[in-house]
């Protein structure tokens, strides 16, 4: 290849040499320079190249890994409204346990109420029964949060009681008029006369004639507080049975024979006796008699008339269970005339129907539940363990505690411990700590009833009916 071109001079010839070798000494010298960096781009290199074997072990070794994830938060458990009839049989039993066995209360309650539903329930029970001192008696109307809870829920209290009691049923069915006394020792219920209904009837008016004044007569009802109360003595051996046992043992103490003293003195014909015990619903001063016919049919018609005569705003018919079959397995013309009313409606001639083997045998009652008041407590449970007790009852065998026979027991009847020596015949005298008994009191302060109108009530005999 040619350095030249054809037309150049000698002095352009040797100008592109010089050029050219200046270029050379440049390119030369990026050379070197590049050359003495070698060495350091090599230690580069082979750092780097360690690195990445050092990154390719420790990805390719095995790790394992702890992994620790956060549990969800489980859903908070609503609470059940404590039923209190259960409350106080729980009590009962945690307080037992605890004096006879030592068994912490708070394993008793979780044995009686386990679900975490039941949370609130427990509370209660404990705070009825077991936060108290060790002198001190336990008590359901101790000052605190469970005591306020227990007086508010007094009806429902009562309605848990339909299956077994009369008035039970009664309050739960709102068939009368049920009221709690509170912490008042009285009640004064206002209420129309009797045969009052209409005597303020408005009139219909011209226009600019004269409104007539019309005039009402008022009536009231005054209910006192009464005491029903009553102790057993269990022996501590009923300790060492299963805790549902002993729950079932105590609660038929509580409830079962209470709901018979309140049942047949609620249909009793007694008087009430002035500052002890009210009287019978039917009491003989004014109840009215039904004539019977025997036959049920008519009986009923007549007794039904007598109420709408009466112009019974709620009427209710109560009766005993022997009664109450009759009624059932009626038969007329070859069918039974009340029993599909009866097992679908619980009524007989559209009026409601209660039976139970606490009422009156043989004989049928009808009444205005709007004229009927009643007011009922919660049962106060007392446990003891070292009390001394006259062991005499309010039943007719001497020593008896009811002189009278008339459902009472007055301070003269009283037999006590100092005195039960010498009654007739004498009184045995038991000490609870010697014989390793335990002793439950139940007291009911604050039970009564009346009606507001003598007349509302009506009484039919049913033993001849077949």
């Amino acid at each position: 290849m040619k350095d030249h071109f054809d037309g150049d001079t000698a002095e352009d010839r040797k100008a592109r040499k010089l050029i050219d070798a200046e270029r050379k000494a440049v390119l030369f010298d990026a050379a070197m320079e590049e050359a003495k960096q070698i060495p350091q781009r090599l230690d580069q290199v082979k750092r780097l190249e360690a690195k990445v074997e050092a990154l390719t072990k420790a990805v390719e070794r095995p790790v394992q890994i702890d992994a620790r994830l956060k549990q969800p938060a489980k859903p908070k458990v609503g609470m059940k409204r404590p039923d209190l009839l259960k409350c106080v049989t729980a009590g009962v039993v945690a307080e037992f346990l605890r004096r006879t066995k030592q068994t912490p209360t708070e394993d008793t309650l979780k044995a009686l109420m386990p679900d975490d539903t039941d949370r609130l329930s427990r509370s209660v029970a404990k705070g009825m029964m077991v936060n108290k001192s060790a002198t001190d008696p336990a008590t359901t109307t101790a000052v605190g949060w469970a005591a306020e809870l227990v007086m508010s829920d007094v009806l429902g209290f009562w309605s848990k009681m339909a299956p077994i009691s009369i008035l039970g049923e009664l309050i739960d069915r709102s068939l009368i008029n049920s009221l709690e006394f509170g912490d008042n020792r009285s009640l004064t219920v206002p209420s129309r006369g009797a045969n009052n209904e209409g005597a303020m009837k408005p009139a219909w008016i011209a226009e600019g004639a004269t409104i007539p004044v019309v005039q009402g007569a008022l009536g009231s009802l005054t209910l006192y507080r009464h005491k029903l109360a009553a102790i057993s003595a269990f022996s501590n051996e009923l300790a060492n049975t299963s805790i549902p046992n002993i729950a079932t043992v105590a609660e038929r103490f509580i409830l079962d024979d209470m709901s018979v003293a309140l049942d047949e003195k609620f249909l009793s014909e007694d008087s009430p006796l002035v500052g002890v015990m009210p009287g019978g619903i039917r009491d003989v001063a004014n109840l009215r008699e039904i004539t019977p016919t025997n036959d049920p049919v008519i009986d009923l018609r007549n007794m039904v008339m007598t109420m709408t005569r009466y112009r019974a705003r709620r009427p209710l018919i109560v009766c005993d269970t022997n009664t109450y079959l009759k009624l059932q397995y009626h038969v007329l013309d070859g069918q039974f005339v009340f029993k599909a009313e009866l097992e679908g409606n619980g009524t007989v001639m559209g009026i409601p129907l209660v039976h139970s083997a606490n009422a009156p045998a043989d004989d049928l009652t009808i009444m205005d539940g709007n004229s009927v008041f009643a007011l009922l407590g919660i049962p106060e449970i007392d446990l003891s363990s070292t009390v001394t007790l006259a062991m005499a009852d309010a039943t007719a065998a001497a020593p008896t505690m009811d002189a009278n026979q008339d459902g009472a027991v007055n301070d003269g009847e009283a037999i006590h411990v100092s005195d039960a020596a010498g009654t007739t015949p004498p009184t045995d005298v038991r000490s609870m700590f010697q014989s390793n008994s335990t002793a439950i009191r139940t007291v009911l302060d604050g039970a009564s009833w009346n009606l507001m109108h003598p007349d509302a009530v009506r009484s039919l005999a049913t033993n001849g009916w077949t």
